[in-house]
């Protein structure tokens, strides 16, 4: 298991509105690349969970640092490979739909209620009426139809996203205009020696320090690329590594990766 048992880390506020969970996580038990877990309270005081770590004490903590809250609605698998934890999520929270891509194994990880994300919508921002059309795709007739309209209402009302169909992991990047926050999975890597996910321990070490380069791109996603470029995001939290704060740290650290693919 990528994950440590008991899961350990650290929870913290990033805003009000938004709580990390940030711990341990391995590639194959060798590569030490971290991971993050992201709750946002929207002004319903709802939640939605993006890039689900194990449910447990941890989880827990987590939540309680955005109370009071009516209810968590929606949990987003962010590519094809951040899928271990959906279930979890799921199993505990009645009513709450899953949004994910293509490439999801939805035998091992959960079903998509949500609405999958697919080539056809790739390499634009999708918002507005056009998510609202991916998200009426629900299964799962035992969701009433009033509870699944109010699950995509606080996806639609609050966030855009741009889906890497280019990308080796599929990957579905998203941002929070009300707080100019990008959030991601796998197109940007900020591993460090000093770590939130590991604490005192130094994640780079052993053959460890070949994911502080990790930077998976291809130039058939420049216009998914473009489309990332044009938000005007003053924060990046990534899911392998630690949280870029700022407008100018996180053009610079987008730019360094991707500048040449759009400029």
């Amino acid at each position: 298991m990528p994950y440590n048992t008991p899961l350990g880390g650290f929870s913290r506020l990033l805003t009000p509105q938004i709580a990390i969970h940030s711990c341990p996580f391995s590639v194959l038990n060798i590569l030490k690349v971290g991971a993050r877990m992201t709750l946002i309270k929207l002004p319903n005081d709802n939640i939605i969970i993006w890039s689900a770590v194990p449910y447990g004490p941890e989880a827990e903590r987590c939540l309680e640092l955005l109370q009071p809250y009516n209810k968590v609605t929606n949990v987003i698998i962010p590519d094809s490979a951040h899928t271990m934890a959906a279930r979890d999520y799921v199993s505990k929270f009645p009513g709450i739909t899953a949004l994910g891509v293509d490439g999801v194994n939805e035998a091992s990880s959960t079903t998509i209620t949500a609405g999958k994300i697919n080539k056809t919508h790739a390499n634009r921002i999708l918002k507005g009426s056009e998510l609202a059309d991916i998200l009426k795709v629900l299964k799962g007739p035992e969701l009433a139809d009033i509870l699944k309209g109010e699950n995509a209402k606080d996806l639609v009302d609050n966030f855009e996203f741009v889906y890497f169909a280019g990308h080796k992991n599929n990957e579905l990047v998203m941002y929070h205009p009300n707080t100019k926050t990008l959030f991601e999975a796998d197109l940007l890597f900020n591993v460090k020696p000093k770590s939130e996910q590991y604490g005192n321990e130094d994640p780079t070490t052993g053959l460890s320090f070949i994911a502080r380069y990790i930077q998976p791109y291809s130039a058939g996603n420049r216009d998914a690329i473009s489309a990332v470029a044009s938000w005007d995001f003053e924060r990046i939290v990534v899911s392998h590594g630690e949280v870029i704060e700022g407008k100018n740290e996180s053009r610079l650290a987008f730019d360094s990766v991707y500048g040449h693919f759009y400029k």
